[in-house]
């Protein structure tokens, strides 16, 4: 949105009522007088909530179909002012894209469908719930053969979901944008010369997944030796009260800080010395990682990572990264004295080459591309 008004398009955006969106700094950036915001309140909340307890295990896994129905009611009741020459949906809630679909089979809009987010796609389908997967696939499949243009974040994602419903290869309307940082939001950070303790801060969503559980049980496990080493592994963002419990114990050493704004954000990026990523198991390409690792990248601290094998771990041990083999039997000692001479030797090597996931550059070749589409 923010690049979107700086190029002189107007912009209108439909979402949900702002009490489910608890940071307006997101809109940070944007041209004003090029935004129009309709915000739509959710009164379908406690029905949805019903629903989820009767059919959690048997039809609808998350009832947000009833939310695309509500914000294509709101919509259809909104003046903008003009008419759009393209709509986007984003894909998160997965079921916003019927909102695209009902606009372009009613008024013929141009219509793009943003599918980066790895959970959805044919990702999204893959539920033990029968009548679910079949429902999502049905409906993933209409948004292929209707949207002008669909937007995926790599191109392994594009080859897997080409070959799952049997579209073309060559097809100009499925499109690669990769996830990138925010060059607005992330700048290099000024390093402590002797950190005392030595701060390792992971700064992001957190899942809860056994891969993070078996990181942080190997932290509380030598937790006087991290203690004594004076360092601390603070937990930033959504997800982090899963180990606030954990972090009672710890000696001082764990952390656990609740979601906070992008503003407030910047506190804890430059009261870091070292980064810390963890990714499941099957988030092994650079376009999946989330932008997470490209912001880390962005700020020069050494990185502290357990990552899978693939091209996410080959990018940050290229790039100087400190990357570990299992959490399960790894030298806890020997991974801080790592980190301290990462921090003491200077920037990582991979600061240069992540410009190339620079949002700006990448906006500039999706915005190419959606040209090239409305031009026809």
């Amino acid at each position: 949105m923010k690049y979107w008004t700086r190029s002189g398009h107007r912009v209108a955006v439909l979402c949900a009522d702002s009490r489910t969106d608890p940071d307006p700094s997101l809109l940070d950036g944007v041209e004003e007088s090029r935004l129009h915001v309709v915000r739509c309140h959710y009164e379908y909340a406690g029905r949805v909530q019903l629903i989820e307890r009767i059919f959690r295990h048997s039809l609808i896994a998350d009832g947000k179909y009833l939310l695309a129905y509500n914000l294509i009611n709101a919509l259809m009741k909104t003046q903008i002012g003009w008419i759009p020459d393209l709509v986007f949906t984003t894909s998160a809630p997965y079921e916003v894209h019927l909102v695209g679909w009902f606009l372009k089979r009613r008024f013929g809009f141009r219509w793009i469908a943003d599918f980066r987010d790895p959970y959805t796609l044919n990702y999204h389908y893959r539920k033990k719930v029968p009548l679910s997967r079949i429902l999502d696939r049905c409906f993933e499949k209409h948004i292929y053969e209707t949207a002008d243009g669909v937007v995926f974040n790599t191109n392994w994602n594009r080859r897997e979901s080409i070959a799952a419903f049997g579209l073309q290869e060559k097809d100009r309307r499925f499109f690669v944008c990769q996830n990138g940082f925010d060059p607005d939001d992330i700048t290099p950070v000024q390093r402590a010369t002797r950190p005392e303790p030595l701060v390792v801060s992971y700064i992001g969503g957190l899942r809860g997944d056994a891969n993070e559980r078996r990181f942080v049980q190997l932290l509380t496990r030598n937790a006087q030796a991290l203690a004594r080493k004076r360092v601390r592994f603070r937990f930033i963002g959504n997800g982090a009260e899963i180990f606030r419990e954990t972090a009672k114990g710890s000696e001082g050493v764990l952390e656990a800080v609740d979601f906070c704004s992008q503003k407030a954000l910047s506190q804890y990026w430059h009261g870091s010395h070292a980064l810390l990523l963890l990714l499941p198991p099957s988030a092994n390409y650079l376009g999946w990682v989330p932008q997470k690792l490209y912001s880390y990248m962005a700020t020069g601290l050494p990185i502290l990572a357990l990552v899978p094998d693939g091209e996410a771990k080959d990018y940050l041990q290229a790039a100087g990264g400190h990357v570990i083999r299992d959490s399960c039997d790894e030298d806890v000692v020997a991974m801080v004295d790592a980190l301290r001479d990462a921090h003491a030797n200077g920037r990582i090597s991979g600061v240069n080459c992540v410009e190339r996931f620079n949002q700006l550059m990448l906006y500039g070749s999706l915005t190419e591309w959606m040209n090239s589409l409305t031009a026809h």
